[in-house]
């Protein structure tokens, strides 16, 4: 099963609430910090909102104008996308057998072999209800 991926519109929204605490701390209208960006106002409350992704290159400019840090704009965004993305794989990590099966794994350099391995594996996950369990 494929890892389930962050929602870029949630990024975009986290970057979004970010851009709106910071603006209205440093005072400043969507519209001032619009014409100091060069977008419209409704561009910022796109933005804002989450329903525009911020390009790099505005994101930039926005560091510039409000004197922020990259992290302030992106660190919150960036924990949720990493939990998310590893959200599938804690259960293994989680385990001493999956840390051990983990570990085991990695030492096997044959690109072929992990393959049998991951058939294996699956095979065992499939029928495992139908297979009695031994200690």
């Amino acid at each position: 099963m494929a890892p389930r991926k962050h929602s870029s519109s949630e990024i975009n929204k986290i970057i979004g609430q970010k851009i709106f605490a910071a603006r209205t701390l440093r005072g400043l209208s969507q519209l001032a910090l619009g014409k100091r960006l060069g977008v419209s106002f409704q561009q910022m409350q796109k933005y804002e909102k989450g329903t525009n992704r911020l390009p790099l290159e505005a994101l930039l400019r926005m560091m510039v104008v409000l004197d922020l840090p990259w992290e302030y704009f992106v660190s919150e965004a960036y924990d949720k996308a990493r939990s998310a993305l590893f959200a599938e794989e804690m259960p293994l990590l989680s385990s001493a057998d999956g840390r051990a099966l983990a570990r085991a794994f990695a030492q096997v350099k044959s690109p072929a072999r992990r393959k049998h391995i991951v058939a294996l594996v699956r095979e065992f996950a499939e029928a495992s209800d139908k297979l009695p369990d031994a200690d």
